[in-house]
């Protein structure tokens, strides 16, 4: 019986050991990145920034000065500009720096020379028609990239920086630019697109003058001999300035000088372009429905001049942010109303307006036309969602007579010029408002010279722009004006209609970042289980899954696949919320052992008391067998 009530008890607690024991849960990170799991998960995510620069003598640049904190950024939090915190994510900044041979700046040169056109025309830095030479931008940035193995490639995990000195090309002097009294005639070099509104056809104007361009691969090019150039009046050519400033690039001093001139251009670059802020946090969402209601308050003249029905093109905005985020479901719809059918929206229009004796000068104040749309919500937009499987978006277009949109803060706006203070759009953090005029803008073509007849500006790329800020995209000229020469819907001097390598990086890293950091807390909270429910091997098939998605997660974020990044972890994350569903429904620990401890008691209290009343019988048959026996 001893041995019996032993085997028991073994058996007892090794179903014990067993069914209460935890499963080990560890969250993952791609190389070099880290996780730290709390109540809010963080990452610190690392980003190679290769710099090659082209033109330069290397004994000029110091490039051990170059990589000190001071001159460039190696660390940087992902930070939203509309609220005082940031994404989670923390980028650790690695630099690569090479210096193109003189083979490759030859070859680069040739090409240039190649695709040179010349054009005597106005030039709107100089206020005067002058000889431009033009290289065409598109064509400069594939031949970089097809030419890539000539300077090592990129980087697998980042972004390459071109910064070049061409001086070779036909480039402006000193006395060119500040001695017009010697009239030297300039000679400036610029890097050249074509843009189109494709509502309503006009080509922007004065897109000959880029000194940079990039954005459609992961690259970014700059010329600092080029220009100067009319959208960044503060950015010199860089042989005109070391005259304007006596510097000596050979000296001591001169190569200090120039090591921070250079590095001062790649930290806006890399803030701009490589790791940019967001507007508002972005939000993920299984669809997002852009709901455009375009308000005409033109006069009728206006109306059958240009029908408002053809300034806005719904498969242009869808084909935009289908492109940018591939992985969600992008639904467009637009409505035409005349707003003289909405007399509250009429009185409201009315309180808000400013005339002035010149039409020019008027304006619609935005902040009362703003809080009557907020309060009529409903009216124009249905069904408003705000949650991951749908999230709608809110637009307002209002077609003007002559009026501008503006803005007012303590000061009037108008007191500036209109044209000058005048928004054609805002995305505040519930909806988009915007506004153009019938003479401005959809009737431009014939206002410019030289004219453009029957040609304008529609509210497509207004609203590509305005809701690429919804989404959370900063405009890439935030901290450096150069950087707006980029091929991205969210560039002033540009008029693109799509997205750049730098806007798609930036969003679908961070819908990744977020579900991946999401993801990191449950498993923390499921380790929290494990310790305190009777998990056993129930959750196992989830985690191992969760495990193997995370991993996959990880590889693709590193190579900077990051729509099948995201895609991994968003599997990741229903993997792991069907686990603490599973663990949920577990009994607790205490529980489970306190109703175990009670049955091994009973057993052992069950087999001890027939062990006694055994023992007691064989003591009683021990004592009848030892009586005398009557005969």
């Amino acid at each position: 019986m001893g041995k019996l009530l032993r085997l028991l008890f073994a058996i007892v607690l090794v179903c014990l050991i067993v069914l209460t024991s935890g499963i080990p849960i560890h969250a993952t990170g791609s190389p070099g990145t880290s996780i730290e799991t709390s109540l809010i998960a963080t990452r610190t995510v690392p980003l190679a920034i290769k710099v090659v620069f082209i033109g330069f003598n290397q004994s000029n640049i110091n490039t051990s000065y170059m990589l000190w904190k001071e001159n460039i950024p190696f660390k940087r939090p992902n930070q939203i500009l509309t609220e005082p915190k940031d994404t989670g994510v923390t980028f650790r900044l690695d630099y690569d720096i090479v210096f193109a041979s003189t083979g490759f700046e030859k070859g680069l040169v040739a090409h240039l020379k190649k695709i040179e056109t010349v054009k005597e025309m106005p030039n709107p830095w100089f206020g005067i028609s002058v000889r431009n030479y033009l290289y065409d931008a598109n064509k400069l940035e594939d031949w970089l990239y097809k030419n890539r193995e000539l300077y090592g490639g990129f980087p697998s995990n980042g972004y390459t920086f071109f910064i070049a000195n061409l001086t070779q090309l036909p480039s402006v002097t000193y006395d060119q630019l500040a001695r017009p009294w010697l009239k030297k005639a300039p000679t400036p070099h610029y890097f050249n697109i074509t843009y189109y509104d494709l509502d309503l056809g006009y080509r922007v104007r004065n897109r000959e003058f880029m000194t940079a361009w990039g954005g459609h691969y992961g690259f970014w090019f700059l010329d600092l001999s080029a220009g100067p150039s009319f959208n960044t009046p503060k950015d010199a050519p860089l042989q005109a300035v070391t005259v304007a400033l006596e510097i000596d690039v050979g000296t001591i001093y001169g190569s200090k000088w120039l090591t921070e001139y250079l590095s001062d251009y790649l930290w806006e670059s890399v803030w701009n372009l490589a790791v940019p802020q967001f507007t508002y946090a972005p939000k993920y969402s299984e669809k997002y429905r852009i709901v455009v209601t375009v308000l005409d308050n033109r006069t009728k003249e206006e109306k059958e001049h240009i029908p408002i029905t053809k300034t806005v093109r719904p498969e242009l905005i869808e084909k935009s942010y289908r492109d940018l985020i591939p992985y969600s479901d992008i639904q467009v719809a637009v409505k035409f109303l005349n707003c003289s059918d909405d007399k509250e929206l009429q009185q409201a229009m009315a309180g808000s307006y400013k005339p002035s004796r010149d039409l020019a000068q008027s304006f619609v104040d935005l902040r009362p036309l703003y809080r009557f749309l907020q309060t009529k919500l409903s009216r124009y937009v249905a069904n408003m969602s705000q949650n991951e499987k749908e999230l709608t978006i809110p637009v307002f277009c209002f077609a003007f007579s002559k009026a501008y949109l503006g803005y007012t803060y303590k000061w009037d706006v108008s007191a500036s010029s209109a044209g000058e203070e005048a928004l054609w759009g805002i995305a505040q953090e519930d909806m988009v408002v915007g506004a153009l005029t019938h003479e401005n803008e959809f009737d431009r073509g014939n206002i410019v010279e030289p004219p453009q007849l029957g040609k304008g500006i529609g509210f497509s790329q207004l609203i590509i722009h305005e809701v690429g800020h919804m989404f959370g995209l900063m405009h890439p000229h935030q901290y450096g004006d150069t950087n707006d020469f980029v091929s991205s819907a969210m560039s002033y001097f540009c008029h693109d209609y799509n997205f750049s390598q730098f806007d798609k990086d930036a969003l679908r890293r961070m819908h990744a970042d977020h579900i991946m950091m999401e993801t990191a807390v449950k498993l923390s909270e499921l380790r929290s289980a494990a310790s305190t429910k009777v998990t056993g091997y129930a959750t196992m098939p989830e985690l191992n899954e969760v495990e193997r998605l995370i991993s996959q997660a990880d590889r693709e974020y590193s190579s900077m696949n990051y729509t099948s990044a995201f895609l991994h972890t968003l599997n990741a994350r229903r993997h792991a919320l069907q686990a603490l569903t599973k663990v949920a429904g577990l009994p607790n620990m205490t529980i489970f052992v306190a109703q175990w401890v009670f049955i091994l008691g009973a057993a052992v209290g069950y087999l001890f008391r027939r062990r006694q009343e055994k023992t007691r019988l064989r003591a009683q048959t021990r004592a009848d067998q030892s009586q005398p026996k009557n005969l």
